[in-house]
This record gives structure tokens, sequence and C-alpha cells, in this order.
């Protein structure tokens, strides 16, 4: 996990920590986003290891509710721990999923502002 000072000194917390670790940290730190750099684009849609229609794109999410994401992830979304949500809903910060192969891609954003994938 890599992290930066409030004066834009690069830290980290090194490869063997949790994102339930970086969560802890931001909510002490009042950080306004963590970004958890993981081997795939974001959430997706549905899971990208199921069975898949001949054409049927997968397609990452731009953002969830922390609810949501909380519920994926209570459901087996291997890419967040559930525990990770509640440290950063307490103060409102801002949970991004980024691709440390694909680092130009936005990644998905969890957070209070956004929609939800439930009607």
């Amino acid at each position: 996990f890599i992290g930066a000072t409030l004066s834009g000194d690069v830290t980290t917390l090194g490869r063997n920590s949790s994102d339930f670790s970086a969560a802890i940290l931001a909510d002490a730190l009042d950080a306004s986003e963590v970004w958890l750099w993981t081997d795939v684009d974001g959430i997706y849609d549905r899971d990208p290891r199921g069975p898949q229609e001949s054409g049927d794109e997968i397609m990452p999410l731009q953002s969830l509710t922390y609810d949501d994401a909380l519920r994926l992830a209570e459901r087996g979304a291997k890419v967040l721990h559930p525990r990770t949500i509640e440290p950063l809903r307490q103060k409102k910060i801002a949970l991004r999923i980024r691709n440390t192969f694909h680092p130009e891609h936005p990644g998905t954003r969890i957070g209070p502002a956004a929609p939800s994938i439930t009607p």
C-alpha cells in the first residue's frame, strides 16, 4: 500500500498489509480517499469467472455506494474484504479499486455519493 503525507511525501504500508489496515489508517488520518491497487480494473458488473455468453462483455463498474460494495463483498466478491467498508463509511472516505497493471484505468469508486446498482 502506498500513501502520501499532506506535504506530498510518499509512504507505504507494505505488500503484506490488508484492505482493512488501509481503511483504519485512512480513518485515523482523515484521508479523503483510499486507493486499493490490485490486478483487476475495479469491481465488475458480474463474476468474471462465471459462465459467459458469446459476445457478452464484462464491464467494471464506475461507482458503487458503500452498501452495494458491502453486499458484494459479503457475497464473495474477492476484490474487497467486507470489514474494509465501515471505517470509511463513518467518515465518508471514498475508496477506489485500481489495477496495478492498467494504471490509466480509473477503477471503481466506492463512496457516499455513488449511485446504487440496486433498484
